[in-house]
């Protein structure tokens, strides 16, 4: 039996607003790229509304074709990581205020970023990780419905704590403490400020949930109807029209980087085509319960990353650079090899 004929869930707007601050939180937060942004109206008014927007569409996209698996998803994040092209102008001219790309222009495109931003980070910390963590936080949660009601089984064996996959979750916690502690100054107040507000809002929205409908709140708490989804593509639409001309407009390139970076689209677009679409089946409580991790792992995993944060807020600066560059050129590796893997998987499972 298809899981949309056994089990229907409303859409809610604080599981929404809990999917927006985890997807806020692990690409933005985390890196410094915006620390107390709950009281920064620019974070409030743009960058919460694009994480927000951007992972609603592609996940309620992911739903409607039935493309919901991690092999899935992580194409549909790196579809998800080339609005740094049309927004921000990164993956054309690299990171404001770094000076220009770090190895330079390949035909018109910031490699190293692209690598970086595209294959590694908007997949898995903008898209996938928070989805699977909002997937831990229903299963700890929501002891009401069956599984295949809460989540997509098909995640399970990444939310293991054996899973190979959540290691690189576990790597990126290392990453996030010196990425935040040096774009915070390094100053450890700030630091930990960032953290501890952004952790506490996560923290007040799943007990608002829990006070509220907990027997309701599943992953599919996140699935639009069509005029929700159809309000989330206009705002889309009107962003990026409205950013690409108006934010750095010297910074818009010739033909050929718009059409690598449409080529990507339509490539990626097409593997996802091709791939053969999931019916996320029940599976049975004995076979997956077992080594799951659970909420209090993931805080324990934060609490580890706030303290390795205040950490390296003492450490020298030219220490932060150079783990920059070497954090940098391993994530770019890793999210070629992601790519790789997973877009077999699509294909071939």
């Amino acid at each position: 039996m298809k899981q949309n004929e056994k089990f229907t869930s409303e859409t809610d707007l604080v599981a929404i607003l809990l999917i927006g601050c985890l997807s806020m939180f692990f690409a933005e937060v985390v890196v410094g790229s915006s620390l107390i942004w709950i009281i920064d109206p620019w974070s409030l008014i743009v960058t919460f509304p694009l994480y927000l927007a951007h992972l609603l569409f592609f996940l309620n996209l992911a739903m409607r074709t039935k493309r919901t698996s991690i092999p899935h998803l992580y194409l549909w994040g790196v579809l998800f990581g080339l609005y740094e092209a049309w927004i921000t102008k990164v993956l054309w001219w690299g990171y404001p205020g770094s000076g220009g790309p770090i190895l330079g222009l390949v035909g018109g495109i910031a490699i190293i970023e692209f690598l970086v931003l595209v294959f590694f980070w908007h997949p898995l910390q903008a898209f996938v990780f928070p989805i699977l963590i909002y997937e831990i936080f229903v299963l700890s949660e929501n002891k009401k419905l069956t599984i295949e009601q809460k989540v997509f089984p098909s995640h399970l064996e990444y939310i293991k704590k054996d899973s190979k996959f959540f290691l690189i979750f576990i790597f990126t916690i290392l990453i996030a403490s010196v990425f935040l502690s040096a774009s915070s100054g390094p100053n450890l107040l700030i630091a930990d400020i960032a953290l501890i507000s952004s952790l506490g809002l996560i923290i007040l929205l799943l007990f608002l949930i829990k006070k509220r409908k907990p027997r309701k709140f599943s992953v599919y708490s996140l699935k639009l109807g069509n005029k929700g989804f159809l309000l989330v593509i206009f705002y889309l639409i009107g962003l990026y029209i409205f950013t690409y001309f108006t934010f750095g407009p010297e910074l818009i390139p010739g033909i050929i980087p718009h059409l690598i970076i449409i080529s990507f689209y339509v490539l990626i677009g097409i593997i996802e085509y091709m791939s053969n679409p999931i019916e996320e089946i029940e599976f049975k409580d004995s076979l997956i319960i077992e080594n799951i991790i659970v909420s209090k792992d993931i805080f324990k995993l934060l609490a580890i990353l706030l303290i390795g944060t205040s950490i390296f807020c003492f450490v020298p600066f030219i220490i932060h650079n150079i783990l920059y560059l070497i954090f940098t050129f391993m994530i770019s590796g890793i999210g070629i090899i992601l790519l790789i893997l997973f877009l077999k998987k699509s294909l071939t499972s």
